[in-house]
């Protein structure tokens, strides 16, 4: 039975314990070549820097003046929520390793707490409620 990426079936090591009959596969496959490491790398950082307007525009959101350390620690606990909700998943339900899980939470976490520091600088209290040019 096999279902995009996903395969399963029965295991044919099993001795009969209903925990091993079945066997999982979960593989990513491209049938051409990966193509430059440079387009990919290109396609990684237009990624980042889309994220990095998006929680730019949710700090904006924010009410209350947060402190410049406030603003950091808001980017990088999203980057950890963000890590929870997309790589958690993948223990969970694909059996990652804990270690690659964990691994990939931390670098979610420091990334967006380094990026952080510099969008809090930039993105500073008040800066949402600024006068605003007028387009004729």
């Amino acid at each position: 039975n096999q279902s995009r990426g996903y395969v399963d079936g029965l295991n044919p090591d099993s001795n009969g314990d209903p925990r091993d009959e079945m066997i999982g596969l979960f593989a990513a496959v491209k049938r051409e070549p990966f193509g430059s490491f440079g387009e990919g790398m290109l396609k990684q950082l237009l990624g980042q820097i889309v994220a990095a307007f998006l929680l730019t525009w949710l700090l904006l959101e924010t009410r209350g003046g947060l402190s410049y350390w406030r603003r950091v620690q808001f980017l990088a606990t999203v980057g950890l929520a963000a890590s929870v909700i997309c790589d958690w998943p993948n223990w969970v339900w694909w059996s990652f390793s804990g270690g690659y899980t964990m691994v990939q939470t931390i670098d979610s976490a420091v990334t967006w707490l380094l990026a952080g520091l510099v969008i809090a600088a930039v993105a500073k209290p008040g800066l949402r409620d600024a006068p605003r040019a007028r387009a004729f």
